[in-house]
């Protein structure tokens, strides 16, 4: 079962881990509330993994605190297990995850029969983190702890074609004897490629041809993003549309400032220079350099600009800037 068409690189990991046998368990992590192009529209990533990514699945489990345990595709397969198991699905995270155990272990008794089903399950677990805190403890969380280890490294769940997905914010808040057991493999969901980000500017340039015109060169619009997720472009997008405005490279150099003092509110500063390089004395070399740099840094080519430039100053002042950090955000003081 190959990846889907387009498929992003992580997803295409999980895909390979899971065909070759080398592991049945998956911890995603990162940036998994985001969005990205699947075919002709902007989706949520979970229903692309539920949707896509798991398309070929017969059974799909799914387990989140609020909504309980339910059952996203192959109800007429668990039917035949137990007739009535459609009015009876559990709610409480103990009881859910003994159910999805149980369903599995009757699997492995088919197997063991000489009667295999060879159905391909899946269960997802959105909000893995809350289900089971890093700090949890008592016997209800070891518990559970010990039901999910065991998907992903005991039989009969090793020997069937079970894959279990946990969804989590942050690793570090996650069970470590789940999160960095040898049962799991680690999956990272990263913030947009430039070629994801121009995938979903091509869909919203569709849908919002106003505000991004048919003349947009919608490689450099991308590569001026980077660091920008797809829901904050798909946002952007909206607003401005609806402001019946064109959008402009500029606006991801405010929102990204406005991102950076969001995630650190209170401790960075930004500073809008008054002065240019024409205030500075000497090392005119050094300073037509820099800004044959910049000019390049401006056009986003990045493939002759050095790693970065230490600049000299007083104490408790960030004088370092690398060129990586400028396609990012725009320079600020601690």
């Amino acid at each position: 079962m190959p990846a889907p068409p387009g498929a992003p690189e992580w997803a295409a990991d999980l895909y390979t881990a899971f065909e070759s046998g080398a592991s049945g368990q998956f911890i995603l992590y990162g940036n998994v509330h985001d969005r990205l192009a699947a075919g002709d529209h902007l989706v949520n990533i979970e229903y692309y993994i539920e949707n896509e990514l798991l398309a070929g699945f017969q059974v799909l489990f799914c387990y989140d605190l609020g909504n309980g345990l339910t059952v996203q595709r192959g109800a007429e397969r668990l039917a035949e297990w137990v007739p009535a198991v459609m009015q009876t699905l559990p709610r409480d995270p103990q009881a859910a995850i003994r159910f999805v155990s149980r369903f599995g272990r009757y699997l492995g008794n088919l197997r063991a029969i000489g009667k295999p089903d060879n159905l391909q399950v899946a269960v997802i677990i959105r909000g893995a983190d809350q289900l089971l805190p890093a700090q949890g403890n008592g016997f209800e969380h070891g518990s559970l702890t010990s039901l999910i280890r065991e998907w992903g490294s005991s039989p009969p769940f090793t020997e069937l074609a079970f894959a279990s997905l946990l969804i989590s914010d942050n690793l570090h808040d996650l069970e470590p004897l789940i999160a960095f057991g040898q049962q799991s493999t680690l999956v990272r969901v990263p913030l947009p490629s430039v070629s994801e980000l121009r995938s979903a500017l091509t869909l919203l340039q569709r849908e919002f041809p106003q505000t991004i015109p048919p003349r947009t060169d919608l490689t450099a619009l991308a590569a001026s993003m980077t660091g920008v997720s797809i829901s904050t472009l798909e946002q952007l997008t909206k607003v401005r549309a609806h402001r019946k405005q064109v959008l402009q490279p500029s606006d991801f150099t405010i929102l990204k400032k406005e991102m950076v003092e969001h995630d650190a509110p209170g401790l960075v500063e930004f500073v809008e220079s008054k002065r240019t390089l024409d205030d500075y004395y000497g090392q005119h070399t050094l300073k037509a350099w820099f800004r044959q740099d910049v000019e390049l840094w401006q056009k986003n080519d990045l493939r002759a600009l050095p790693m970065g430039y230490l600049l000299c100053g007083p104490i408790a002042r960030a004088k370092h800037f690398s060129s990586s950090a400028w396609r990012a955000r725009p320079a600020f003081r601690l």
